[in-house]
């Protein structure tokens, strides 16, 4: 019991520690983004398969169904909106830091170079903002569930003594 409970707390705690690293993953998907579509002028579904070879599981994942999806002739938006949905569970991420990754896919394709150019530099920023809040939320939270979890299985051992 003790066991369970204490991998249950440090479980917890470990989505605390990898959101921070994921959101990051995800700002550097959007910035080699940027970089293929604006610069390399490459197709969209080539750029986001490069983007998503280069990332780290769990993010590239969102990446690879996106490519899925829009191999499958469905829209950007459509495509993103799909992955986020499907694969963004997985993820230690929640809904609102895919929001500026759905901006993204909103505008991509739909507008022209300068107005995609701003909504990327949006994204960048809030998901500096949502990096930020996510560091301190493990800061704060972190040892907490890994506490709890050993202290609830201790908890439970004496009150079933």
């Amino acid at each position: 019991m003790l066991i369970s409970t204490t991998g249950l707390g440090f479980g917890m705690a470990r989505m605390y520690r990898a959101r921070p690293q994921q959101i990051a993953h995800l700002a550097q998907a959007i910035r080699l983004l940027r970089q293929d579509i604006e610069f390399g002028q490459i197709p969209l579904i080539s750029a986001v398969q490069r983007v998503g070879d280069s990332l780290p599981s769990p993010v590239s994942q969102v990446f690879t169904e996106i490519v899925d999806r829009l191999s499958k002739r469905c829209t950007a938006e459509e495509a993103f909106h799909h992955a986020v949905r499907h694969v963004g569970e997985s993820t230690a991420m929640n809904a609102a830091d895919f929001e500026p990754l759905l901006a993204i896919g909103s505008v991509v394709g739909t507008s022209d170079r300068s107005h995609l150019s701003m909504e990327i530099d949006s994204a960048l920023i809030r998901l500096q903002g949502r990096e930020a809040e996510a560091i301190e939320a493990q800061r704060k939270n972190e040892r907490l569930w890994q506490y709890l979890g050993i202290l609830t299985g201790l908890l439970l051992i004496l009150v079933m003594w």
